[in-house]
C-alpha cells in the first residue's frame, strides 16, 4: 500500500498545474509573516503569468515559457522593472515548488554561464513626458476633476495609491503643503504645493469633507482613464511616467538627488539614483550646444 500511495503522490506532483500550485502556495503564504503588498504581488504575478502562458503543468515551465511571458507584457507596454517585480514573486514561489518536489529545478534561477531570465535594468532610463506631450495631454482631458488629479500627480510626484487616498484634510493651503498618506514606507509625506498647482486647487470646487476624488476609489480606474486620454492626445505613456516626469524635471533643473529622494518618498537613495543619469545626459546636451564660431 505504501508504494501505491507514493506512486499516486508522484503522479500528482507530475501533473500539478499552475493554478493548482498557485492555490496551494497562496494559502501557505496567508500564514506567513509577510507584508500585504507582497501577497498582492504574488497573486498578481500568478494571474499575469497564467494569462500569458496558459494554465500549463508546473513541470512544463521552462526558460522559453518565461521568455514568452516577458514578451507578452513588454508588448503590452509594461516596463522591464515591473516585469522583474512579477518574476521575483514567481521565483520565490518556484523555490517553494522545488522544496516540495514538484519540480526538479527552478527555471527562474540563474544557471552557471547562462544569462539570467531577469532584465538588466541599469541602462534603462525612466520615461518622462516632454513638455509638448504634457500640453497635448492637458488639452485632451475634458473632465475637470481628472485634469486636477493629473496636475496633482505631475506637480507632487505622488504614487497613484497616494492620489486615491487624498482627502480634503490632506490639503493645507495655509501652509502650502499637500500630504501623501500611508505610503510604502508607512510614513506620511508632506509635499510643498507648487504655485501653479495652488491656482488650480483654488479654481476647483473641492468637496467640503472626505475624499478629494470620491469618484475614484480604485487606482486602476485612474490608470485606465489616463490610458484613454493618452490615446486621445496621441501619446504613449503610463500613469507612473508622471511620477518620473516630476523627478526628471527637478533633476534637470538642478535639484540635488537627496531632496528629490525626500520628495518622492524613496526609502533608499539607490532607487532615486536612476534619475542621476539624466543629469549627465542633459549636461552633455548642454555642452554640445556651444559654438564659438567654429564650423557648425
Amino acid at each position: 500500500g505504501h508504494s501505491v500511495s507514493a506512486a499516486i503522490r508522484s503522479m500528482k506532483t507530475q501533473r500539478i498545474t499552475l493554478s493548482q500550485f498557485r492555490d496551494e502556495y497562496l494559502k501557505k503564504r496567508q500564514i506567513q509573516d509577510i507584508k500585504p503588498e507582497t501577497r498582492d504581488n504574488d497573486t498578481l504575478a500568478f494571474r499575469k503569468f497564467i494569462d500569458a502562458v496558459g494554465d500549463i503543468r508546473l513541470r512544463q515551465v521552462t526558460k522559453d515559457t518565461i521568455d514568452e511571458f516577458k514578451l507578452c507584457y513588454l508588448n503590452k507596454g509594461n516596463s522591464k522593472v515591473y516585469i522583474n517585480i512579477l518574476m521575483r514573486s514567481l521565483r520565490t514561489a518556484f523555490n517553494y515548488a522545488l522544496d516540495k518536489g514538484y519540480i526538479d529545478k527552478n527555471p527562474f534561477l540563474k544557471e552557471r554561464d547562462k544569462q539570467s531570465v531577469f532584465f538588466r535594468i541599469d541602462d534603462e532610463m525612466p520615461r518622462f513626458l516632454q513638455m509638448n506631450e504634457i500640453e497635448a495631454l492637458f488639452n485632451a482631458i475634458d473632465n475637470p476633476a481628472f485634469l486636477l488629479a493629473i496636475k496633482i500627480y505631475l506637480y507632487t510626484g505622488m504614487r497613484r495609491s497616494e492620489l486615491v487616498r487624498l482627502t480634503v484634510k490632506d490639503i493645507d493651503m495655509q501652509n502650502g503643503f499637500i500630504c501623501a498618506r500611508k505610503t510604502k514606507g508607512k510614513k506620511d509625506r508632506p509635499i510643498p504645493i507648487n504655485e501653479e498647482l495652488k491656482a488650480e486647487l483654488l479654481k476647483y470646487p473641492l468637496p467640503q469633507v472626505g475624499s478629494l476624488f470620491p469618484q475614484w476609489r480604485n487606482a486602476d480606474t485612474i490608470s485606465r482613464l489616463f490610458h484613454h486620454y493618452c490615446k486621445k492626445a496621441g501619446i504613449q505613456a503610463k500613469l507612473h511616467d508622471l511620477r518620473h516626469s516630476f523627478a526628471s524635471y527637478l533633476i534637470i533643473n538642478g535639484v540635488d538627488i537627496k531632496r528629490v529622494k525626500e520628495l518622492l518618498g524613496h526609502s533608499d537613495i539607490k532607487t532615486t539614483e536612476i534619475y542621476a543619469k539624466l543629469k549627465k545626459e542633459h549636461l552633455v546636451e548642454a555642452v554640445n550646444k556651444l559654438s564659438f564660431g567654429g564650423q557648425k
